[in-house]
């Protein structure tokens, strides 16, 4: 038998603390990815809604491919600069 090593109070305590944050690091990105869904569903769950406030230029684009591949005539916007890439390119 092999003798077993001590480890010190404090590096087992560093270990599990290390452990936790990286529990709260997964943590936080469900939180983010939860709300991510939620902020769609409520969006696709209001079709009485009219306007969808798009602010990030990375949601802007999202939202054009979406709605370019999901329309079945025509998409008609408003445009006001700056304007973001069209889908493609």
């Amino acid at each position: 038998m092999r003798p077993v090593a001590l480890l010190s109070p404090k590096a087992v305590l560093l270990k599990a603390a290390r452990r936790r944050e990286e529990q709260l690091d997964e943590a936080r990105l469900l939180v983010d990815q939860l709300m991510e869904a939620h902020r769609e569903a409520s969006r696709i769950s209001r079709p009485d809604m009219p306007v969808e406030l798009l602010t990030d230029r990375t949601d802007v684009i999202a939202a054009v491919r979406r709605l370019t591949a999901e329309a079945c005539r025509e998409v008609r916007v408003f445009g006001r600069p700056p304007y973001v890439d069209r889908p493609g390119h």
